[in-house]
């Protein structure tokens, strides 16, 4: 039995007996990896993403329904197996979904992946041969940071303005609208909050740092945007450099961003001078 069927073969055996799957049995499989890599993330060129969260779960990109999965080895093969159900007009039937990725090289800051795509036709970015570094080791500088100004909106929720500037003073707007009931009645509601105030100089390092994990050269300057998607404009200035990026889709590293500036009305490391209810 080859290994690609070897792996579905433990796929399915897996499924089965999944709430026996121990601890054990993926430590003797692969425990270099787990040991090196766990609560890392792993950054590829086009921003592909993994992340171990423990001896059972990953966080990625290469998973394609959701990016949570369970995870094992087969001798130098990673195999990640994800099941959900779908529903057509045949009915509602539970999906199994095995990807599986040949193992080229795994040190502390690198995992290097052969790339096998299963199903139906392999998307137009995909990267054959997956070079995934930690994302420690690709942070980028930050010291000159000037701004941060962030326009969102999602069209159930309402709107927020957030700027930052290099003093680490904060501007905060939330326009919250409520639809009373969007299906009846056209009635909204409306309520605005505005605070400024001050990062500490703890939280303002904490910042920057969350700012160049992010790596903002690599925000794209505009991203897609499904039907209702929330936007989230970006505009960086990093020295005489500004960046610019508006749409909905973000990827992970840029969605960490944006959930922590979302945040910051209830965020303890900010000294609030003014506020408006």
């Amino acid at each position: 039995m080859d290994e690609k069927n070897e792996c579905i073969h433990m796929l399915k055996t897996i499924f089965i007996i999944i709430p026996l799957f121990t601890v054990s049995t993926v430590v003797a499989q692969n425990p270099s990896l787990l040991k090196l890599q766990k609560s890392k993330i792993f950054i590829s060129d086009h921003l592909e993403y993994l992340e171990i969260l423990n001896d059972t779960l990953l966080c990625s990109s290469l998973n394609s329904y959701a990016d949570t999965a369970f995870y094992f080895f087969n001798n130098d093969t990673l195999c990640i197996g994800q099941t959900y159900r779908e529903t057509d007009q045949t009915g509602t039937k539970e999906i199994e979904r095995l990807y599986d990725y040949k193992m080229l090289k795994c040190t502390a800051d690198t995992i290097i992946l052969e790339n096998i795509f299963r199903y139906f036709n392999k998307p137009d970015n995909w990267e054959d041969t997956l070079v995934l570094v930690n994302i420690e080791k690709q942070k980028e500088p930050v010291d000159n940071f000037r701004a941060l100004k962030l326009d969102f909106f999602n069209p159930w929720s309402g709107e927020k303005k957030i700027i930052i500037d290099n003093k680490g003073r904060v501007t905060f707007i939330d326009t919250t609208t409520i639809t009373l009931d969007r299906f009846l009645s056209p009635d909204r509601e409306t309520k605005k909050q505005l605070f400024t105030g001050s990062f500490t100089p703890e939280e303002f390092i904490i910042f920057k740092n969350l700012l160049s994990r992010s790596l903002p050269s690599k925000l794209p300057p505009e991203r897609n945007c499904p039907m209702d998607g929330a936007v989230s404009n970006f505009e960086i200035r990093l020295g005489a450099r500004t960046i610019t990026s508006t749409g909905c889709t973000l990827s992970r590293v840029h969605y960490i961003l944006l959930d922590y500036l979302l945040g910051l009305d209830q965020n303890k490391g900010i000294v609030k001078k003014s506020e408006l209810h």
